[in-house]
């Protein structure tokens, strides 16, 4: 974010929130895609309407809030707050007509491939198979309370019905998707029909309270403000009081079916003080119930891509990483990895002590447990669990818990910065002394993510960075002060400035006559500095390949770049989360791997870490990923100067099909 007086224009820059729709449009794209199947079809249409709910509930939060506290400041385009939130709410009510579009795409074809019909008027009646599914309706019909904003569960669908005379207006608060659907069996297995519980109460009112008038049912969905900063040091009181309060945030907009009456749109707006334009329409308000419709039908969960393969480490991690580093790229290589690594160590009577930070952990956390194990076996075992980490905060709570009665030490990291590197080091009992063996990554510490996010992770025994790894998590975990780093670099300590240099170091070799090249695969890119840098880089003969899966926030239409600057977006059954960088320096490539994205956030409100890939070995592999995802694919899409996605004319297929022979097979 840039003051008043330092801001860029439409014509070379891209709003950060209209970029981030731009993304959500290519996901909500595969939800159509020919080449996947009902259950990845259904998936994206799921991740499409969290990533919604999750953006209004952070993104329009801070813009509201800003726009309150700091009217004048405007964005990397010269948009004031103001601005932008009327931008934000036109795009997401355009985005949202066509979400419904694609949608019925998907229930047009569910009814062609999986003999699934998705009834929306009237037809229970004439089933005569739905008796027993039925039976959880009286349950639901419990719950109707007179309507109270402070019920409404944020984020989740709800009820809407009013009475017979109009007087009255209640509330039927759903917890989950699965409470919305019936599943009606059908003549053949799999087969049959699906209804929706708003639809079933309109043509079912006999199940009804007398009072209440069936065609006044309304299904909507309310977004809280969940964008108010964590006070103060982190822990696990505060932290359970501060998602208590989450629960009565003020509402920040509105999904409401397109069936709603002109009187039912009021009363939401009056009643959850929102102004109308914040109330969006939508015929299915939320699409993650189409990933419950199948869910029941399919028989297994998939599998990691290199599930199967061989336990790299042979004889053991220790042993082999005392020879040489290893780089673990998921889903190709396996997560097991790095639980076979965690699990050595917990059984290891040699091992001393493990410390490992932790931001997104899964419910039942194999990590955890292995932690847990190598607590009761007597290791000094010190996690440091980030627990402002959003939606997962909950979660955190739980293994938080978990860790500690086993005899494990949690920490919770410094006031005003999260932790998001991710570090596991093991120290053990060698002959000749103390020796360091360290992991880290580009992604969470979680078996379930790792099966559809791509992401690196470099095994190490180098003194060096083991010795900058215990520094560094001795100064997340809230002791110390700035660590001095010698191998890593890290956030909000030099990081940026690092690329900077790097960036620099090309153009610099490029005026030379050099060999100068970048090539960076990152999530997002907002950062004004890192942009302008880039953008002087390619204007001064560096072949810049930026590979930005999301929010890309300019577009390369300046005046000079020739065809140095290609930006490529990568969006497929994997969701690309790692982060890449090659750097040709004169011929010397460099590699480097991070958890941070180039965007503000990373720079300076989180402590974030850069590593070095040295291994001959583990550089090929990146060189493969970086090769494969620049040539483009029917994955792929191409950024042009006017702002707008375009398929890449590469080669055939899918890169991340491509990468999974190519890295599986690579040592």
């Amino acid at each position: 974010m840039t003051d008043a007086g330092d801001h860029g224009s439409t014509e070379y820059y891209v709003n950060r929130e209209l970029s981030w729709f731009s993304f959500l449009e290519r996901v909500l794209s595969e939800g159509v895609n020919p080449r996947y199947g009902a259950e990845e079809r259904a998936k994206f249409l799921g991740i499409v309407s969290g990533s919604l709910d999750e953006f209004f509930a952070i993104r329009l939060s801070t813009l509201l809030r800003q726009k309150k506290e700091f009217p004048e400041l405007k964005d990397i385009c010269g948009f004031t707050a103001e601005e932008q939130i009327r931008l934000v709410l036109k795009r997401a009510g355009e985005f949202l007509g066509r979400a419904d579009h694609v949608a019925d795409s998907y229930v047009n074809y569910i009814k062609s491939s999986q003999e699934l019909r998705l009834y929306r008027d009237g037809g229970l009646k004439r089933q005569n198979n739905c008796g027993s599914v039925m039976s959880t309706i009286p349950s639901l019909i419990k719950r109707i309370v007179p309507f109270d904003p402070a019920k409404i569960r944020s984020e989740s669908v709800n009820i809407i019905l009013k009475s017979r005379d109009g007087a009255s207006c209640f509330l039927l608060p759903l917890k989950s998707p699965e409470e919305r659907i019936v599943f009606a069996e059908g003549d053949k297995p799999g087969a049959g029909t699906v209804f929706l519980l708003e639809d079933i109460l309109k043509d079912r009112g006999d199940l009804l309270p007398d009072y209440i008038d069936p065609s006044t049912i309304c299904v909507f969905k309310a977004v809280r403000d969940r964008d108010e900063i964590y006070p103060g040091t982190p822990d696990q009181k505060n932290m359970a009081n501060w998602l208590k309060d989450l629960e009565t945030a003020g509402f920040v907009c509105c999904i409401l079916q397109n069936t709603a009456s002109e009187d039912t749109k009021a009363f939401l707006a009056d009643t959850i003080a929102l102004s109308r334009d914040a109330i969006f329409e939508s015929k299915y308000v939320d699409l993650r119930f189409f990933s419950e419709v199948l869910k029941e039908r399919t028989e297994t969960a998939p599998e990691t891509m290199a599930e199967s393969a061989s336990d790299p480490f042979g004889a053991g991690a220790f042993n082999l990483l005392s020879k040489r580093d290893r780089l673990c790229c998921v889903p190709y290589d396996s997560f097991n990895e790095v639980l076979s690594f965690l699990g050595e160590a917990a059984s290891d009577p040699d091992v001393i002590s493990i410390r490992q930070t932790l931001y997104r952990t899964g419910r039942e956390s194999a990590v955890t447990d292995l932690l847990c194990r190598a607590a009761q076996n007597g290791k000094e075992v010190i996690a440091l669990m980030e627990l402002r980490a959003r939606y997962d905060e909950e979660r955190n709570l739980e293994n938080t818990k978990k860790l500690i009665a086993s005899g494990a030490k949690v920490l919770f990291g410094r006031a005003g910065l999260k932790t998001h590197c991710k570090l596991l080091l093991v120290e053990r009992k060698e002959q000749g002394g103390i020796r360091r063996y360290a992991h880290i990554s580009t992604g969470n510490y979680n078996e379930f993510t790792a099966k559809t996010y791509t992401d690196v992770g470099l095994f190490t025994a180098s003194t060096g960075i083991c010795d900058d790894v215990l520094s560094l998590f001795e100064y997340a975990s809230g002791y110390g002060n700035k660590p001095d780093l010698y191998s890593l670099t890290a956030s909000p300590f030099g990081l940026k400035e690092e690329f900077l240099r790097l960036i620099e170091r090309e153009r610099s070799n490029a005026g030379n006559g050099k060999a100068a090249e970048i090539t960076a695969k990152i999530n997002s890119l907002c950062d004004r500095d890192i942009i302008d840098a880039l953008l002087s880089a390619a204007a001064s003969g560096v072949k810049v390949t930026l590979i930005v899966r999301g929010i890309c926030c300019f577009k390369p239409s300046r005046p000079g770049l020739n065809d140095n600057l290609t930006v490529l977006s990568v969006v497929g059954k994997q969701l690309e989360h790692s982060r890449i960088f090659r750097f040709r320096n004169g011929g010397n490539t460099e590699y480097y791997c991070s958890s941070a994205d180039w965007m503000p956030r990373n720079f300076e409100g989180r402590i974030e870490v850069l590593f070095p890939i040295w291994d001959k070995s583990a550089q090929r592999k990146l060189e493969s990923v970086l090769n494969r995802l620049s040539e483009g694919s029917i994955d792929t899409m191409k950024l042009t100067p006017t702002g707008e996605y375009i398929p890449t004319s590469g080669k055939t297929g899918s890169a991340q099909e491509d990468l999974t022979g190519l890295i599986g097979g690579m040592d």
